[in-house]
This record gives structure tokens, sequence and C-alpha cells, in this order.
């Protein structure tokens, strides 16, 4: 998981439309001095483009599989393997100042005296 996790560390989504991803939640092994049999890790990819949203999410899966490859050449095995299931869905789209989901919200904001940040 190590390996996946630097290569999806490298990857630079475009800042036009605006596209990121956050790799965290990972988790794995039984204790510090064991060989984990299990890990795990999310990734949440999100954009203003339903297009930009594909292409990252398709690069992120590749070279996950990338890095099974390669850790096992490293081990001379076949014993990495990788699965993948979608947690969420969530759209690509922007909302609008103008939007009453927006606006909703920075009422709520005022409401609370919350700072903008």
């Amino acid at each position: 998981m190590g390996r996946a996790i630097a290569k999806i560390d490298e990857l630079r989504p475009p800042a036009d439309p605006k596209t990121t991803f956050h790799r965290g939640c990972g988790i794995g092994g039984t204790s510090v001095n064991a060989i984990a049999g299990e890990a795990q890790m999310q990734v949440d990819i999100r954009s203003n483009s339903a297009a930009e949203l594909a292409r990252l999410e398709k690069q992120i899966l590749a070279v996950i599989d990338q890095a099974v490859v390669e850790e096992n050449a490293r081990w001379n095995s076949k014993d990495t393997k990788v699965q993948t299931r979608l947690l969420g869905d969530r759209p690509a789209g922007i909302a609008r100042n103008g939007t009453p989901v927006v606006q909703a919200a920075l009422q709520a904001a005022v409401a609370l005296k919350l700072r903008n940040r």
C-alpha cells in the first residue's frame, strides 16, 4: 500500500478545472512488529469537471495496479493483490454564489457568527 500511496501522491491534477484528491484513512496490520495480511486506504476525488474526475480516477486506479505489479516483482511473488470498491459517488460540479444552497449556507454561517476562512 505504501508504494501505491507514493505513486498516487505524485499525481498532479489540473488547477483548472479545479480537480483534487485526498488519500487518507490508511489502515492495516495487527501490531507494529507484524507483517500486515491486509491493508486498506480510501481516496476521495473531486472536480468541477466530470471529464477530469473520470480521468483522475483512471490515473489513480492505474498507479495502484502498477504498484501491485512492482511489489510482486520486488518480492518475486504473486501474493499482493488489490481490490477496489466505490464507497460514494460525488458528481462533478460547482455551486454558483446565487444558488439557494449557497445562499442558505452563507446565511447559516452569519447566524452562527462563523468567520470566512
